[in-house]
């Protein structure tokens, strides 16, 4: 990130932090000290049969250097800076299978929970880009626009469901087509391009050969991650296992093949969340090595703290009132 084009700057005095309790502390332990020195020097002073001379200047002086502290603690600035802010990072689509084969149970306690809580770790790690969700089963749907409020996102994560789309099928071409069409239509074209595909492969569309090439021509970024293992899992309903309708219980199992294939095709790279290996640090070290882009510019306000002209006075008055001492009382 940078900052830069100073756009105005307004002459009026405030305040970064307002006086709070430990500066109300300092105030009342510098005026108790001061207060048993003076009784002090007044008593030493009656015994001596005189008068302390310039306890009050010395009092006053203090005081003063206390008070250029406590300016300084609260951060006064003049009016306000605007600046731009040049945000760089990467536009990031994570495109997430939600057909029914995500509830198969060979990931506890299922393919899309496992999927959920990974996809929880990596916006979080990658959270200074700009990210969006699409769901896909046999259609494609936009979850999220790109977008940096990591907090929506976990929340829009948490609420994915095999529920949310209707009908049956795996179509991941949809979702990589509609992605790909998001992106085509974003404000600034430069940006980096990324596409996380998270499924598991099974029933998956053969997707054309004019999309992969339209995909490597414009620098889009693929990368596939596959969900559960090659045994697989039967995939539980409110009526039991899911059955064909012959009778026969459905063994889901990731079609790894499939997705290698489609990696290879784009000239990208494959991960797993499996019971074996989770590669989502992986996953998220391959991105942070793409290349970054500005991704947003945004204009601030920027309080313009002059903390160290106050401070810069008190050093010096500091000084010296270590080096100028007055005669206190006359013996």
């Amino acid at each position: 990130m940078g900052l830069i084009d100073k756009r105005f700057e307004e002459v009026n005095m405030n305040w970064i932090n307002l006086p709070g309790t430990a500066e109300y502390l300092l105030i009342a332990a510098f005026l108790v000290a001061y207060v048993l020195f003076i009784l002090r020097t007044f008593r030493i002073a009656r015994k001596f049969g005189t008068k302390p001379r310039s306890l009050f200047i010395k009092f006053l002086f203090r005081a003063f250097i206390l008070g250029l502290m406590i300016v300084s603690l609260a951060g006064p600035y003049f009016g306000e800076v605007e600046r731009k802010l040049l945000v760089m990072g990467r536009d990031i689509y994570l495109v997430v299978d939600v057909s029914k084969s995500m509830d198969a149970t060979d990931l506890a306690p299922s393919r899309l929970e496992k999927v959920k809580y990974e996809l929880g770790i990596l916006t979080e790690q990658l959270a200074n880009n700009r990210i969006g969700l699409i769901a896909f089963s046999n259609q494609a749907f936009i979850q999220s626009p790109l977008t940096y409020d990591s907090e929506s996102l976990r929340f829009l994560i948490q609420s994915f469901d095999t529920q949310l789309l209707p009908g049956q099928g795996t179509n991941p071409c949809a979702a990589l087509q509609l992605a790909y069409e998001k992106m085509q239509r974003a404000e600034d074209a430069n940006n980096s391009k990324i596409i996380v595909l998270v499924t598991d492969g099974e029933g998956g569309a053969a997707c054309s050969n004019e999309l992969f090439m339209r995909l490597k021509r414009e620098d889009f970024l693929v990368f596939y991650v596959g969900v559960g293992t090659a045994n697989g899992s039967t995939i539980p309903t409110v009526h039991g296992p899911l059955k064909t309708e012959k009778g026969d219980i459905v063994v889901s199992r990731l079609d790894e093949p499939a997705l290698i294939k489609m990696a290879n095709e784009t000239g990208s790279e494959y991960f797993r969340i499996g019971d074996d290996v989770i590669e989502t640090e992986q996953l998220i070290q391959a991105i942070n090595t793409t290349q970054t882009h500005r991704v947003d510019a945004r204009s601030v306000e920027v309080a313009n703290n002059k903390y160290y002209y106050f401070l810069g006075i008190a050093i010096l008055l500091l000084a010296l009132d270590l080096l100028i001492t007055f005669r206190t009382f006359r013996v």
